[in-house]
C-alpha cells in the first residue's frame, strides 16, 4: 500500500508540473534549474511536454485504485518520466553535464531518482497483480 501512496504522489507532483507548464510555460522555465541552459525559451515544446506530464501524472494517480487496470495505467504512466530520464543519462554519457550543484540535484533527483523510483514501484505492483 505504501507503494500506492508514493505513485501517488509522484502522479501529482507530474500534474502540477504539467499544469504549471501549461499555465505559466514562461514562469515554468526561468524557475527549473538548468532549463534555460537547454536553448531558449519555446512555448510549443514547454507545452507539448507539460501534455505529456499531465498524462503520466493521471496514470501514476490511478496507483490509489484497486485492481489489475490501476496498476496497468500506474505503470503506463511511469513509462514516460523513465524514458525521460533514460535520455538525460544519454546526455550525460554525451558530455551534456549539468553545470552547477543545483542543476546536478535537478536531474539526478528530480529526473532521474524520481522517474525510475515510479517505473520501478509501477512495475513491482503490476508484476504482484496489486488486487489489494
Amino acid at each position: 500500500m505504501f507503494s500506492r501512496w508514493i505513485l501517488a504522489l509522484l502522479g501529482l507532483v507530474h500534474l502540477a508540473n504539467g499544469l504549471t507548464m501549461l499555465l505559466a510555460p514562461e514562469t515554468w522555465y526561468g524557475m527549473v534549474p538548468g532549463v534555460t541552459e537547454a536553448g531558449p525559451f519555446n512555448h510549443h515544446f514547454i507545452v507539448d511536454i507539460g501534455l505529456a506530464f499531465l498524462a503520466s501524472g493521471a496514470g501514476l494517480t490511478m496507483a490509489l485504485r484497486d485492481g489489475r487496470i490501476a496498476a496497468t495505467l500506474a505503470f503506463a504512466g511511469s513509462v514516460w518520466p523513465a524514458l525521460h530520464a533514460l535520455f538525460h543519462i544519454w546526455g550525460w554519457f554525451m558530455g551534456h553535464l549539468p553545470h552547477t550543484a543545483e542543476m546536478w540535484l535537478s536531474e539526478a533527483v528530480g529526473v532521474v531518482f524520481v522517474s525510475l523510483l515510479g517505473l520501478t514501484l509501477a512495475w513491482r505492483n503490476l508484476a504482484q497483480g496489486d488486487a489489494r
